[in-house]
């Protein structure tokens, strides 16, 4: 076998070998509220002063339910939500989705800062397209517009699901108070299979190099 040939199988094998990321799957907060906790901390009151959650219908990026809260004027609680049906054992992508505000000249300006966390105790913040409407982290664009409303989601990392299939987020509001960071909407969260080589392959990177090597001494 000619050794160019040799590298060019090798790098296929390479190649091959590794599994892609998978599509990133969206998952609404659900409507009767089945995959949050506690649901004790959530209402359907239209007030900025309660300090609880108001869980707002046909809403979000699958029209389904949000969840508003106010920095300025209320406290609300860590909310847990539950992403169940994934393969156990898997290593996944994890994300939290929530809703921008003033996408265009509104005078909401681009509120819609949230932070949340895969364990409950080390929290990232995220605030606007690209991290450029506030002090911490990144999220990208969702493709979801509606009105003066755009869908963002911000990466969290990767987490494997348990024995029952299942991946938890904590999530809150962003804890900063006044500014773009004002009105907070909280829309779900979303998945994908995390990019993860297979066995062997380091041994495969090795060989290729030294096929590489073989053919720069022709």
């Amino acid at each position: 076998m000619k050794l160019n040939t040799l590298t060019a199988t090798l790098g296929g094998m390479l190649m091959s070998s590794m599994i892609t990321h998978g599509a990133i799957t969206f998952v609404s907060v659900a409507d009767d509220l089945s995959n949050i906790s506690p649901n004790s901390e959530i209402n359907t009151t239209n007030s900025q002063v309660d300090d609880f959650w108001r869980q707002r219908d046909g809403f979000g990026e699958g029209g389904i339910t949000v969840l508003e809260a106010w920095n300025d004027t209320e406290d609300v609680a860590i909310l847990t939500m539950t992403l169940t049906g994934l393969a156990i054992g898997e290593t996944y992508d994890i994300y939290t989705n929530y809703i921008r505000f003033g996408a265009g000249a509104d005078a909401d300006g681009n509120r819609g800062g949230v932070r949340a966390s895969l364990n409950g105790i080390d929290f990232t913040t995220f605030n606007g397209a690209g991290g450029t409407s506030g002090v911490v982290g990144f999220s990208e664009l969702t493709g979801h517009a509606a009105s003066d409303r755009v869908g963002l989601r911000g990466y969290l990392g990767t987490a494997v699901a348990d024995g029952s299939g299942q991946i938890q987020i904590f999530m809150d509001d962003d804890g900063l108070s006044g500014g773009i960071e004002e009105r907070i909407w909280l829309d779900g969260a979303s998945y994908g299979l995390a990019a993860v080589p297979e066995p062997g392959t380091s041994a495969l990177l090795g060989i290729a190099g030294l096929g590489m090597i073989l053919r720069r001494r022709r």
